[in-house]
């Protein structure tokens, strides 16, 4: 879902510029306007909505057909109850829930009408990344250009000998400076809450499908509970009061505690004991 959601674009390096410029206010150098900040972020939001939706669709089909087995086998130990018609709509109503409708749905429009995170270790981590991989292709150092990897190295070592300590490629890329260093910062920075966002949802989904759908099906204790909720009829309840085989076992029990009684009384009265086993 995470590589799904995510925006196969690209923002053309002359459109980032225009945008920077549009909402360039009175920022001193290295300092970004927030507002081309939220304007970039904003043409991702609701991308990653339909594809959410989409995946909790698949996984409802999915948890209802598992649903409607589970229901099956329940009723199979209840041989009047499942022959009874009022006792189907819980086969469609057990684990339904209307999605679309519902918490997530919410979840999902709080999530395109606001712009925040208190992640900011993985926001920082994100946009060091997507950074290094901006400057490095501004300066034609990535993979897919035409210079060779090891002569690029070769020739950083005399400056890391300089220096006195290793310089990376990604380290010398970082450090030249370039006449789109505010714009390359912009995207790196929209590209990195991009990528948060989107684990966000990529958590939230199974949360959520885990909380309105799974939870009850794997609970054993929540079928009888949720059949009787969706049964239309008071008769149709009133075949699931008895498990089958609880009700042999009753019957069983309580012929046994009608001997036992019997024995017990038999012993009270030991003038009547020879009579009983005559008798018996």
């Amino acid at each position: 879902m995470e590589g799904q959601c995510f925006p196969h674009e690209f923002w053309a390096l002359e459109e980032v510029v225009r945008v920077r410029q549009d909402y360039l206010g009175r920022e001193l150098p290295t300092f970004l306007p927030y507002a081309a900040f939220e304007a970039l972020v904003g043409r991702f939001k609701g991308s990653c909505k339909q594809r959410a939706l989409e995946c909790l669709d698949e996984t409802t089909g999915i948890v209802l057909e598992a649903a409607n087995e589970l229901v099956a086998l329940y009723l199979g130990r209840y041989p009047r109850a499942a022959a009874v018609g009022g006792v189907c709509p819980a086969h469609r109503g057990y684990g339904g829930c209307s999605i679309k409708a519902g918490y997530y749905t919410k979840v999902a429009a709080i999530e395109d009408s606001d712009i925040f995170t208190n992640d900011h270790f993985s926001f920082r981590q994100h946009h060091a990344e997507f950074l290094t991989r901006l400057k490095r292709a501004s300066l034609g150092l990535d993979n897919s250009s035409s210079w060779d990897q090891a002569q690029v190295e070769s020739q950083l070592t005399p400056l890391s000998k300089l220096l006195g300590r290793g310089v990376s490629v990604d380290k010398f890329a970082l450090g030249v400076p370039t006449g789109v260093d505010d714009e390359l910062q912009l995207m790196a920075a929209c590209l990195a809450y991009i990528k948060v966002s989107i684990k966000r949802m990529v958590d939230n989904v199974p949360l959520f499908i885990r909380n309105e759908l799974l939870n009850d099906v794997a609970d054993k204790k929540a079928v009888p509970k949720r059949l009787s909720e969706h049964l239309e009829t008071v008769e149709a309840q009133g075949l699931l009061d008895e498990d089958a085989r609880v009700v042999r076992t009753r019957a069983k029990l309580e012929s046994r505690i009608q001997r036992l009684k019997a024995a017990v009384k038999l012993l009270g009265n030991p003038q009547a004991l020879p009579q009983a086993l005559i008798a018996g």
